[in-house]
């Protein structure tokens, strides 16, 4: 028997295999530091957090289209079905894609039109918490946090800090609350360590 299951944290940019980067990366033009499946599996094994984010970034610099971030996410939609899942709270970043010339709204609107389909196509309900990487900018954290906002009806739902801990996490705090403004209904999100979600409000008169 197959429990459904949530998968609470997970890095969509981390979920792409290795057909479907070469796939990205040949549409998108962009070269790769091994041409076929069998290569980029070697590149891909695990061996320290450094060389995680090493592919990470590799992983990233190939996405570069709203069909690109749309499929990472119906792909791995697919996959999280096969074990049973039917929701999940994805990681994205999208300062990484903006800084090299993406718009923000094709990012914004390319994971969650990934979401929309993960639920039609694969019954799982996908939420997002776009991420601040502490090495950007605090720029990079206001703006980050204004298309979360502009998005929380789409399935956005949190905000979190990610890459190497550096102590300025506070400051990073203080920018995605300005850029939050009107936004209580998102919560912080911190990446290594699953959030569980907030209780109901209670009644008061209980």
């Amino acid at each position: 028997m197959t429990f459904p299951k949530i998968e609470l944290h997970v890095h969509l940019e981390g979920t792409v295999r290795a057909g479907t980067l070469l796939q990205i990366a040949r549409r998108n033009g962009v070269p790769l530091p091994a041409d076929s499946v069998e290569g980029l599996a070697a590149v891909y094994e695990f061996r320290d957090f450094a060389h995680f984010l090493e592919v990470w970034l590799i992983t990233t610099g190939a996405l570069r289209t709203e069909r690109d971030f749309r499929q990472v996410v119906v792909e791995y939609a697919a996959e999280a079905a096969g074990h049973g899942a039917v929701y999940l709270e994805g990681i994205f970043t999208p300062a990484e894609p903006v800084g090299r010339g993406v718009g923000w709204d094709e990012v914004f609107t390319g994971y969650c039109d990934g979401a929309q389909q993960a639920a039609e196509l694969h019954g799982v309900q996908v939420r997002l918490t776009p991420d601040i990487p502490r090495r950007y900018p605090l720029e990079a954290a206001e703006l980050t946090a204004r298309r979360a906002v502009a998005y929380r009806d789409r399935g956005v739902v949190g905000l979190g800090l990610g890459g190497v801990r550096t102590g300025q996490g506070r400051r990073y705090r203080i920018g995605a609350a300005r850029g939050r403004g009107g936004g209580p209904s998102l919560g912080p999100r911190r990446a290594g360590r699953a959030r569980r979600r907030p209780d109901p409000p209670r009644d008061p008169g209980r």
